[in-house]
């Protein structure tokens, strides 16, 4: 396929970039006002069920990157042999919508079984009911369910570089699950009951899947006629879905191990200030998420070519620009956020929010730059690498935990958390540049140029940070501060010209 027929990465990212900030922004904005609204306890839970989403979904076993990765293939051949590859497709596609759709039921019953044990020995709580707890954790089940079809049906999407399709169904979706639920239980239902607010989640979970399979339809890529289910296609990347199964399980025990342990060993509470920290911590899931949903197919079709000048143009590219983001968000967060979370949530909540949230912003900006290598893993089929890493770390993660809790409290799991993405960050870069020799001479001039940038961005906002406590007029003060994260990233999108250039 000429790269002419290939879709613009701009007009990909820009798709997936504007799904993903509305789903962020809607949830920064929902999560104090459901906080005020629902109380400490149902934030905790929500917290919980994020987790629990989080761990559940690792069950895909990597089979979602496995059919990105042959609906990729399959696209970029499909120009010598149009029919056969468009019913390969087909089959494909009916294959794993069939096999996720025996995942999700096996998991939305074992939760749903498992919901009377959670809430009696695991969950903390005093002004919720243990009915109620019971309850919620039913509907997450069956909300998980669901998301393993939502999982794999995005995944043909992306897969199929349908980016702007996607965006299309979850813009609506994103609102709807955020802000929208806040909505119906302020002004329509006017209670303020977390089970009213779980099952508003099935029910929009439910509606997302449906348009989802509609979308599919439309687009051939799901025909009622074509009904094969094809053992091969699974058996044909048993390898690689075994490989990213073992690096989901391993990085489940990393990313998630510190929740999963602060779920049950501090009360809801005090577990909601953390749910809170790592909301805010991940806004940059927006960008990561994104440029692995654009960066994986192409780099996948760009392997199949063996186009290394390809690879590593988009690579730096992408490199630069995720990495001046990440800086700019965390200057921005260690020097004006405290103010910010004064104003939006109540004194005690605000108070252990401002002590979690930079080192968990740190952490989170570091991983989020491990996408681009990560990505590049995927198409290479390499996937021993972040298992090696992840396999080192475990062992360490599962002892330090639980003293540096009863030392730290919830700020032990952010400095565990950080610990762990320092060494990622140190380890894949080193051994990625030296299995990809041609990435060595880009890397190593792009490592001085953002040394350059942490330093100058630290300096100016440290210097606009001094100046504006001077202000006794807070929303002056923030409106300066504002005003000079804006020029800052102007200034500094118009510097990295030439990489945003470069990634198309």
């Amino acid at each position: 396929m000429d790269n002419k027929k290939l879709a613009s990465l701009k007009s990909l990212l820009l798709a997936s970039v504007s799904g993903k900030m509305v789903y962020a922004v809607s949830s920064l904005v929902s999560l104090p006002l459901l906080a005020k609204l629902l109380g400490a306890e149902p934030i905790g839970l929500i917290g919980f069920f994020t987790t629990l989403l989080m761990v559940m979904m690792v069950l895909e076993g990597g089979l979602t990157s496995n059919l990105i990765q042959q609906l990729a293939t399959y696209k970029s051949r499909s120009v010598h042999a149009f029919q056969r590859y468009t019913t390969a497709t087909q089959c494909l596609v009916f294959t794993y919508v069939a096999v996720f759709l025996v995942i999700g039921l096996v998991v939305a019953l074992t939760v749903s079984l498992l919901s009377g044990f959670i809430a009696e020995y695991w969950l903390q709580f005093k002004s919720i009911t243990r009915h109620e707890v019971v309850q919620c954790v039913t509907l997450m089940g069956l909300f998980i369910g669901f998301n393993f079809l939502a999982m794999v049906l995005q995944g043909v999407l992306v897969g199929r570089e349908s980016q702007k399709i996607l965006n299309a169904l979850f813009l609506p979706y994103a609102f709807a699950r955020t802000l929208g639920v806040w909505l119906l239980l302020q002004y329509v239902f006017r209670v303020t009951s977390v089970v009213v607010y779980f099952e508003w989640q099935l029910i929009i979970q439910v509606m997302y899947v449906s348009a989802l399979l509609c979308a599919l339809h439309k687009e051939r890529l799901i025909v009622l006629s074509v009904k094969c289910f094809r053992l091969g296609y699974l058996k044909k990347g048993i390898v690689f879905s075994r490989g990213v199964l073992f690096i989901s399980l391993s990085s489940m025990m990393v990313v998630q191990y510190d929740k999963i342990y602060l779920s049950g060993s501090v009360p809801l509470s005090e577990y909601a200030s953390y749910t809170l920290a790592c909301t805010l911590a991940g806004l940059p899931y927006i960008f990561s998420s994104a440029f692995s949903s654009v960066l994986f197919p192409r780099f996948s079709i760009d392997f199949t070519k063996g186009n290394d000048e390809r690879i590593a143009k988009i690579f730096a590219s992408s490199v630069s620009i995720i990495s001046f983001l990440m800086v700019l968000f965390v200057v921005a967060v260690y020097f004006y956020s405290p103010v910010v979370i004064e104003l939006i949530f109540a004194k005690t909540i605000a108070d252990e929010v401002k002590g979690i949230l930079p080192v968990l912003v740190v952490a989170t900006s570091i991983q989020c730059l491990l996408v681009v290598p990560f990505a590049l893993q995927l198409a290479a089929k390499w996937t021993s690498l972040s298992l090696r890493i992840n396999m080192v770390c475990i062992p360490l993660i599962v002892c330090l935990l639980p003293p540096m809790v009863r030392e730290w409290g919830v700020n032990g799991g952010a400095y565990i958390w950080l610990g762990y993405n320092l060494i990622s960050l140190a380890s894949t870069f080193f051994y990625v540049t030296r299995r990809f020799d041609f990435l060595k001479p880009v890397m190593l001039k792009k490592m001085g140029v953002i040394a350059a940038v942490i330093a100058i961005l630290y300096v100016v906002h440290y210097a606009v940070a001094t100046l504006t406590a001077q202000v006794s007029n807070v929303y002056l003060a923030l409106s300066v501060q504002g005003g000079s994260l804006m020029v800052t990233l102007l200034a500094g999108l118009y510097c990295i010209r030439h990489d945003i250039v470069n990634f198309k």
